[in-house]
């Protein structure tokens, strides 16, 4: 008994012939070229409650044990049959070559992957969850004889492959025919004359890189999806061979070849089209294409906020609150801090003393904070550490640098339509969660984990000189932002901040000038806090005092000297106030050598990358393993102070690359980040992660969360601390995956899909943020 439809797949109308036995489905059927078709799998899916109901309804840890399920969908793909050309046969009723009885493929290739997982049970001799998981496979059929444009074929598969399809038929039509092996910008491309960028390569799985040799010199098209416009945009170009990019990343495995279409066009939705390949997902040609993913990003930042009761917004924002005299949040201030003798003997112990609020207990006074709240939570964790603060700095950059451009307060934040850009309110509210951590005339250090969600003890930490330098450039970059927009009285507030802040840490006997923290990249001194909160001061003040304190303790006052250098210091903020100051320049050789800094470091370790890299990325060469990490900061600082055209286009087309990367040009063709409750939500896009925003009566995930997809194993004991256990079921094995496809669409592996502010969402903020307000 047969049971015949039509749907739409990958945007060709597919006729599926299917059994009514439970097995696995084909979600997919698109040709990858004319010499090759893409079939995908999957064994089953994963589901969860998200009513708003129940103990763990808009909570966080807890949320993975509330209602998740793997639903499968009969019995798994049989991929050893699966891979047999043999059982499968391509047929077409007006292409004469598949005519009869039809031709089977030359050869099958594979790939599979975990594609979602849920807690079966709790196993009490491993001491660790027992999880189900979903499998996605996907099969690449190489063609005996191309596909014609035009035609109409079936696929018909003839053995015990456990399918709930048997027949497949569709047209190739290259307008029409979505290819994966098409790379581009989900988001879309400013209609500017600027790069457009766009990509096409293919990892196979077994099968390895895709030659797309014999299509060079292909034309590619422009094609307007509505008005059916089309422009010849350019062609199919070698660009490079894959390689190792930064921390042994791979990103594509595969080589690639460029299909840009750099020009003008009319504004409107548009498909890329490449002559014998096939075309692109919809995207938007537009003056403020990147006003979506800058808004996303700033939402992001909300949806980490600690303390933020709206039940009015949706999605609902997270909780606990942990606010003092709200929900029992109780916070002891203790005398230990990072510098303290013991903290080295705690860090061996327990890796991270913020995490462990029980190290904090012999160190306890008998005082409290009772308005120790707020700020942005780290991850799915609920510390403040002085690594954080960089959020605010690269939040405010390029509003600093646009002066003023980002206006926008229409974001739907708490703040949203209080006249105040959101973007100032979010970073706001970071550098007013550092100030109540006060105590006495002093800083806190930071403030821990809670024991968990129950216990809701947070120790603060002793005071200490480096954290009263942070908490001065934290107040003076904020004052410098409401300067330049004209909010005088909030400009006034936080400068008086900044200005107690410093001088207290001036005038302790301990300064810790040399005394270091890390902001998510590099370390940080208390004399580079106090470098650039002088540098933000004297464009505030006009006092030189301050700029003589910046030029004196600035480090490319040395030769050889750059501005940043992870194991040692960090003034980026600070050399971009002064590159930008309107107040008389009294040190104008230092700031020359300041510009030509910034140049150099940002065309070698960032912007020159993209000249080199098969992902044309331009992040830079010390984000770490993290490979989502954006830190083009130095490119956007180099560019808003470059003076002649060509650097201009050379540091502005690094940023499109970059920013092009995550927002689809990159293997899983995926935006890199939550867009759920948005108008993103619509194109490919993170979809599980280890983050808020589960069971809150809104469907998906908090928008704007940007996950690590690490892939090395943090707690070995157990599968959450356990990427590799990820990537143990699938195929081919994972260090043969390009790093760009080796993600997991889970939210139990924290070691995969968790992130923190500073790390994988700060640098993206200040990339969309900056490519936003030049259109401004």
């Amino acid at each position: 008994m047969k049971n015949v439809k039509k749907v739409i797949v990958g945007s060709i109308m597919v006729c599926l012939a299917s059994s009514l036995s439970m097995a696995t489905k084909i979600v997919s059927v698109t040709p990858l070229d004319n010499q090759y078709i893409m079939i995908t799998f999957l064994d089953g899916e994963v589901v969860r409650r998200d009513d708003g109901t129940e103990n763990c309804a808009f909570m966080g840890h807890c949320h993975s044990a509330d209602g998740s399920k793997t639903l499968y969908y009969g019995t798994p793909l049989n991929v050893s049959q699966a891979m047999q050309a043999s059982n499968w046969v391509i047929k077409s009723s007006n292409d004469r070559v598949y005519r009869r009885r039809g031709k089977a493929p030359v050869a099958v290739h594979r790939k599979s992957k975990l594609h979602g997982m849920s807690i079966s049970r709790f196993d009490e001799l491993a001491r660790d969850y027992v999880y189900d998981h979903a499998m996605a496979h996907t099969l690449y059929l190489k063609l005996p004889s191309p596909l014609q444009h035009g035609k109409t074929y079936t696929i018909v598969s003839k053995g015990n492959l456990n399918s709930d399809k048997a027949k497949i038929t569709f047209t190739y039509d290259i307008y029409h025919s979505v290819s994966e092996a098409i790379h581009i910008n989900l988001a879309g491309y400013t209609n500017k004359t600027s790069l457009k960028a766009a990509d096409l390569y293919q990892w196979l799985g077994d099968g390895g890189s895709r030659d797309y040799s014999l299509y060079e010199g292909k034309k590619v098209f422009l094609v307007n999806v509505f008005g059916g416009q089309k422009y010849e945009a350019g062609k199919v170009a070698f660009w490079k061979e894959q390689m190792v990019e930064f921390e042994n990343h791979n990103f594509t495995r595969a080589n690639v070849w460029n299909i840009d279409f750099t020009g003008t066009y009319p504004e409107g939705t548009y498909r890329l089209v490449v002559e014998d390949v096939g075309c692109s997902p919809e995207f938007n040609i537009s003056t403020e294409v990147y006003y979506e993913p800058y808004k996303v990003s700033t939402q992001g930042f909300f949806y980490m906020r600690l303390g933020q009761d709206s039940p009015e917004i949706n999605p609902r924002p997270r909780k606990p609150l942990f606010i003092p005299g709200v929900d029992g949040t109780i916070v002891p201030i203790s005398t230990l801090h990072p510098y303290h003798p013991a903290w080295e003997d705690i860090r061996r112990r327990k890796t991270d003393p913020w995490d462990h609020p029980r190290e904090f207990e012999p160190f306890a006074t008998h005082r409290q904070n009772n308005n120790g709240w707020g700020g942005h939570s780290d991850a799915y964790d609920w510390d403040k550490r002085l690594q954080h603060v960089s959020i605010v700095y690269d939040m405010l950059l390029p509003y600093i640098l646009t002066r003023g451009s980002l206006t926008d307060d229409n974001f739907g934040i708490a703040e949203s339509e209080n006249g105040i850009p959101d973007l100032l309110d979010e970073a706001r509210y970071e550098v007013d969660a550092w100030l109540r951590l006060r105590d006495g005339k002093g800083y806190a250090h930071g403030i821990t984990c809670p024991y968990n969600e129950e216990n809701r003890i947070r120790f603060q930490s002793a005071n200490t000189a480096v954290a009263a330098w942070a908490n001065a450039l934290n107040s003076a970059m904020l004052a410098e932002a409401f300067r330049i927009g004209g909010y005088n009285s909030l400009m006034q507030i936080y400068l008086d901040s900044a200005l107690v802040a410093f001088h207290y840490a001036e005038n302790l006997e301990d300064k810790m000038l040399d005394h270091t923290d890390i902001d998510g990249i590099a370390k940080v001194r208390g004399r580079d806090f106090m470098m650039m909160a002088a540098a933000y001061l004297y464009n505030l003040t006009g006092n030189t005092r301050y700029e003589d304190i910046m030029a004196a303790e600035c480090v490319l006052n040395a030769p050889g000297k750059t501005i940043i250098n992870v194991d040692k210091h960090n003034q980026l903020w600070g050399i971009a106030a002064y590159l930008i100051t309107d107040r008389p320049v009294n040190y104008p050789e230092l700031r020359l050598t300041m510009k030509n800094a910034i140049t150099t470091e940002a065309k070698e370790m960032e912007a020159g990358l993209a000249q080199n890299r098969p992902s044309r990325r331009a992040t830079c060469k010390d984000s770490g393993y993290f490979w989502t990490l954006q830190n083009v900061q130095r490119t956007i600082i180099a560019h808003a102070v470059a003076d002649n055209q060509q650097e201009q286009e050379f540091f502005l087309n690094a940023l499109f690359l970059e920013a092009d990367w995550s927002l689809g040009r990159n293997p899983a063709n995926i935006i890199q980040m939550t867009t759920a409750s948005t108008p993103l939500a619509s194109k490919r896009s993170v979809e599980f992660s280890y983050t808020s925003g589960y069971n809150d009566g809104s469907p998906g995930l908090h928008p704007g969360h940007t996950p690590y997809w690490n892939m090395n194993d943090w707690a070995p004991a157990m599968i959450m601390g356990r990427p590799s256990w990820l990537a143990s079921h699938g195929y081919p094995q994972q260090n043969q995956w390009p790093a760009g496809e080796l993600f997991f669409n889970t939210d139990y592996v924290w070691a995969h899909t968790e992130f923190t502010p500073q790390q994988t969402m700060r640098g993206k903020m200040a990339l969309y943020a900056y490519l936003y307000a030049l259109t401004k």
